[in-house]
């Protein structure tokens, strides 16, 4: 289960999510089919117009969609973005 208390804590940088989606070779419009978030919305996120405290849910789908496609995203102080490896 996903602590949605350390997923705030800056967990969701805007350089990880663009990593997150390199891994998976994803355009935004990808990411957005993938996790019913917008592409502007991830736009927003990636560029940091939109502050990532203000919309949890959206946070945690995103991550969430990664996860479910072996790929996680590592809270600080271990930022980075991992693939997760199949068992």
């Amino acid at each position: 289960m996903l602590d949605y208390g350390a997923l705030m804590e800056n967990q969701l940088t805007p350089a990880a999510l663009r990593a997150a989606r390199a891994l998976l070779d994803w355009s935004r419009a990808d990411l957005s089919r993938e996790s019913g978030v917008g592409a502007s919305t991830i736009n927003a996120i990636e560029n940091g117009r939109r502050e990532r405290s203000a919309y949890p849910a959206t946070v945690a789908r995103l991550i969430e969609t990664f996860a479910a496609h072996g790929v996680a995203i590592k809270p600080p102080p271990a930022d980075g973005v991992v693939r997760i490896p199949r068992a």
